[in-house]
């Protein structure tokens, strides 16, 4: 019964992730999207804040490329170049609150969950926002859950901003 009920689950999570495809160009070519994430080291945990972009950013790319987009990363949006087909990505850590993990473990119930909050943005060109969003992950589980998590909402929202064009 239990290697049934795993078979279930490992197929339900492997036909949502492979159930998202990228959205294509009218050409049929995939998009490419220049990723910048914005460190927002006002934060006052700047150094906690860049562990958890260190682990989103590959990430992020890694589930973008999966799903069929062609990903650059951009280290300066403001070199960005427009093109057909071309989109740049903006990912801002609005605010981060790691939490207790050990009111977690001991407490439970909620108790020293984290906090990840983001704004994304994606362009078209200078000025032209195709898409302004925010996430939210707040979880009793580690950061590296929440980031993820981040990462597969961006995921479906640049999708279905792109398909609609």
């Amino acid at each position: 019964m239990t290697k049934t009920l795993l078979a279930f689950v490992l197929l339900g999570l492997t036909t949502s992730c492979a159930s998202q495809r990228a959205a294509r160009a009218p050409d049929g070519s995939p998009y490419t999207l220049e990723v910048f994430f914005d460190r927002n080291s006002a934060l006052k945990n700047a150094d906690q804040v860049a562990q958890v972009v260190e682990f989103m950013e590959p990430d992020l790319r890694n589930i973008l490329e999966d799903t069929g987009y062609v990903v650059v990363p951009s280290s300066n949006p403001e070199a960005f170049v427009p093109g057909p087909g071309r989109f740049l990505l903006i990912i801002r850590i609005v605010n981060y609150n790691p939490g207790s993990k050990a009111a977690r473990m001991l407490v439970g119930f909620g108790a020293g969950s984290l906090v990840l909050d983001t704004q994304h943005l994606l362009y078209s060109g200078p000025g032209q926002i195709i898409l302004q969003s925010a996430g939210s992950v707040g979880s009793a589980r580690d950061w590296n859950y929440a980031a993820r998590k981040i990462n597969q909402q961006v995921t479906r929202e640049v999708n279905g901003a792109l398909s609609a064009r």
